[in-house]
């Protein structure tokens, strides 16, 4: 009995000071930045954590390529998280719902000048200036309620710490910030009303490019392209995505083709390419992109919410793909078959050029064998030689320009096409 106390009594003081170890060695960590997702996300990867909305991580690293290396507060165990899934976890404006990273000043335009979002939605962004912060507001324009515009308004900290618009009116905390314009608009455009919704998942950047089949649930036709039918699918789970579906045997070579082109491509106003599969060959290909929930641009144009844009928005769109063009040139990419119909609008009203039905890269500018549409063709891409560069591509984007001001009309109506 008494062997057995004392074996007992050296057990649990063993316990006691393995505790005290494990915790010292903890004190001895670095302070890591704490990080909260803000989406749901479901891993394949053995190296990738999955979690859910308001899991909470340590930040370690980051990568080049869209990921965070990060330790789990539960297992002490490190591994890899998408970044844009997520958020600091802190005082400062990263810790909170508005926060929007990569958002620009532009970009704060379009997304809080979208149709359906009140007055007073709002937003927090990196300011150009150092050492401050962005809050952009969305208000009533100068012609009247039919009218809205977005102000700016600079957040700096003082010597002090504290934070604020206005040199007299300074706050110990961002959310204090807030919630002070909250209830009164105090010299703002207007009271401050709501975050700018997040209404999708980011994309993603998987491991590889081939995709398991397994990992990929088609849930429903949503339009055909030129090359085939494109599906509303569920991914890992998950992340909700388009997969682009072959009609014919004899295109799978051209989407082959479109597949390497656009997964070389990474830019905030291209169609994002996630993955492909190809295996087994008995089996359709799927090309796997981010999905853009509103569909082609010239449908949305002529939809109800199409036609309650106004001229600022509907430019705003056309500043928004010339962003893509460009990108596309400076990666000596042409586009080869620019219109409204290729070109992709998101939940959140972000338009992104997608369907590179024609692209190839400069050097392979004798594109004789492809189809084209003629009306938005460039007179020298359109001759017998069919010569495409950058410049047919500005062409086709002033008769896209067209398209977009008149609401998604076809240009030269009275004039057939092929």
């Amino acid at each position: 009995m008494g062997q057995h106390s004392s074996s007992a009594k050296a057990s649990n003081e063993s316990k006691f000071f393995v505790g005290l170890r494990m915790n010292a060695e903890r004190r001895q960590e670095p302070e890591y930045d704490r990080v909260v997702a803000i989406y749901p996300f479901n891993a394949e990867e053995a190296d990738c954590f999955s979690f859910l909305k308001g899991d909470m991580f340590y930040f370690l690293s980051s990568t080049d390529d869209g990921w965070w290396k990060v330790l789990h507060p539960d297992t002490r165990t490190k591994g890899f998280v998408p970044c844009s899934y997520f958020v600091m976890d802190d005082s400062s404006p990263e810790g909170g719902e508005a926060w929007y990273p990569y958002v620009t000043r532009n970009g704060a335009d379009s997304r809080l000048l979208a149709v359906g979002l009140e007055n007073g939605t709002y937003m927090l962004r990196h300011s150009s200036k150092p050492n401050s912060y962005a809050l952009s507001v969305r208000c009533e324009g100068t012609l009247g309620p039919q009218d809205c515009e977005v102000k700016h308004y600079k957040i700096y900290r003082d010597h002090s710490g504290t934070l604020g618009i206005t040199p007299t009116k300074r706050f110990t905390s961002i959310q204090e910030l807030l919630d002070h314009y909250t209830s009164q608009a105090d010299g703002l455009c207007c009271k401050l009303h709501s975050p700018c919704p997040r209404e999708y998942n980011p994309p993603v950047d998987f491991g590889e490019f081939e995709i398991s089949r397994s990992r990929i649930h088609l849930d429903k036709n949503i339009g055909k392209g030129s090359f085939g039918s494109v599906y509303r699918a569920t991914l890992n789970k998950s992340v909700q995505v388009a997969v682009k579906v072959p009609i014919r045997p004899k295109y799978i070579d051209d989407f082959l083709k479109e597949a390497r082109i656009m997964h070389q491509l990474y830019h905030e106003r291209i169609v994002r390419l996630l993955g492909i599969c190809t295996q087994p060959e008995s089996q359709p290909v799927y090309i796997i992109t981010e999905l853009m929930g509103r569909g082609a641009l010239h449908n949305f144009l002529r939809g109800k919410e199409g036609a309650l844009m106004q001229l600022p928005q509907l430019i705003r769109i056309l500043w928004q793909i010339s962003q893509g063009m460009a990108y596309l040139e400076s990666k000596a990419f042409i586009h080869g078959d620019l219109r409204a119909a290729n070109i992709l609008v998101s939940d959140e009203f972000q338009v992104k050029v997608a369907d590179f039905g024609l692209a190839r890269q400069l050097g392979a500018t004798n594109l004789a064998k492809e189809r084209f549409p003629v009306k938005w063709t460039a007179p020298e891409a359109g001759s017998s030689k069919k010569r495409f560069s950058t410049k047919s591509d500005v062409w086709s984007f002033g008769v896209l320009m067209w398209e977009v001001v008149t609401y998604g009309l076809v240009p030269y109506p009275s004039q057939f096409t092929t």
